[in-house]
């Protein structure tokens, strides 16, 4: 994935190669101005960072495991890490994990049970965590927004959600693949992980 530049002319396939050339010059001269900050760290050190940060809220993506980019969205590295240091106050969102969405619905709102979460769709993922969660909320056939700088937002189908406690990390699962666009998944599944913690 990356900046593609397209070129039209009137049967002058110089003058479009020129035109093209030029522009993706341009843009890759942009490419500071036009992107994002990003930290290179490992998830581990950027997690270790979040924790003790004092700006709230601090928001880690793993972006390896994008689903829009074709990743299986199940990956279980920063949760992992997360239960290991016992970390608190975190929200993660969005793991894909179908089994555990049909489990905890049936069990319902306020169980609390042992699930198998995640690192199911290939070494890519991770192995799957053992976790004993509470069922915090269920909605079926979610649509997530993302949200634009004009207009409406687009919205994204991702099935049936949950939203588990296990221990002060609350998790959101859901049973179809899907970005996480907006903070909005949190609180329409009543997890607020814009509060400061006390």
């Amino acid at each position: 994935m990356g900046a593609k530049v397209l070129a039209i002319t009137d049967n002058d396939p110089e003058l479009a190669r020129q035109v093209a050339e030029e522009f993706g010059r341009r843009a890759y001269g942009l490419r500071h101005q036009i992107g994002f900050e990003s930290l290179s760290l490992s998830l581990e050190e950027a997690l270790e960072r979040a924790l003790v940060g004092k700006k709230w809220p601090v928001v880690v993506a793993d972006q390896s495991d994008n689903p829009g980019g074709g990743a299986p969205g199940d990956a279980t590295f920063a949760l992992r890490w997360l239960v290991e240091h016992e970390a608190r106050d975190v929200g993660l969102a969005i793991l894909y994990d179908p089994e555990v969405v049909s489990i905890a619905k049936k069990a319902g709102i306020g169980a609390t049970l042992p699930v198998r979460l995640g690192g199911k769709l290939g070494p890519t993922s991770g192995q799957p965590l053992d976790l004993e969660v509470t069922v915090l909320a269920l909605r079926d056939n979610y649509l997530h927004p993302l949200p634009q700088q004009s207009g409406d937002p687009w919205w994204f189908p991702c099935g049936d959600v949950v939203a588990l406690r296990c221990g002060s990390i609350d998790l959101v699962v859901s049973s179809e693949r899907c970005q996480c666009f907006d903070p909005s998944i949190f609180s329409d599944l009543g997890i607020r992980p814009l509060d400061k913690p006390a």
